[in-house]
């Protein structure tokens, strides 16, 4: 049996998808639906095994058709587990927003925007700019400020 415990909800909530089980409730819940589905797919397994011994000869189309029919399912999850991946690629290309990141976005942004104001002799937006930048340095980019609004936060 599989080590759901060790999954994220996220991961168990499409396994239970995948199985057409209910997704809602707390991680544990979760867990238990997946490992009381897992024991009921194992005994309609050993009855299937069973009802082969008995019948051959009788149960072969049967037996047949529900090896199809078991089949699809597992198709199925495949699809899911590959579908997954792309998502989770898209997820960790995106950098963390962190309020450092955002402080030397603004410096960067702010020291551009100096340079242009003095290569085009504009003094007085360079040194309000150069006391903008003195403060971002000194206590961090607030979100509701012009800069930040610039920057696209």
């Amino acid at each position: 049996m599989t080590k759901y415990s060790g999954l994220l909800k996220a991961k168990l909530q499409e396994l239970l998808t995948a199985r057409g089980l209910p997704v809602d409730g707390t991680k544990e819940v979760l867990i238990e639906r997946l490992e009381e589905s897992d024991k009921i797919a194992a005994e309609l397994d050993q009855d299937d095994d069973d009802g082969e011994d008995t019948s051959a000869a009788g149960a072969g189309p049967t037996a047949a058709a529900s090896a199809e029919v078991v089949a699809e399912p597992a198709a199925e999850e495949k699809k899911a587990e590959d579908a997954a991946p792309p998502e989770e690629k898209e997820e960790e290309k995106k950098p963390e927003v962190t309020p450092e990141t955002l402080k030397a976005a603004a410096v960067e942004h702010l020291t551009k925007k100096i340079a242009r104001a003095q290569k085009f002799g504009e003094d007085q937006q360079a040194t309000t700019l150069q006391a903008d930048l003195a403060r971002i340095e000194k206590f961090g980019l607030a979100l509701d400020s012009a800069i930040a609004r610039e920057l696209g936060l």
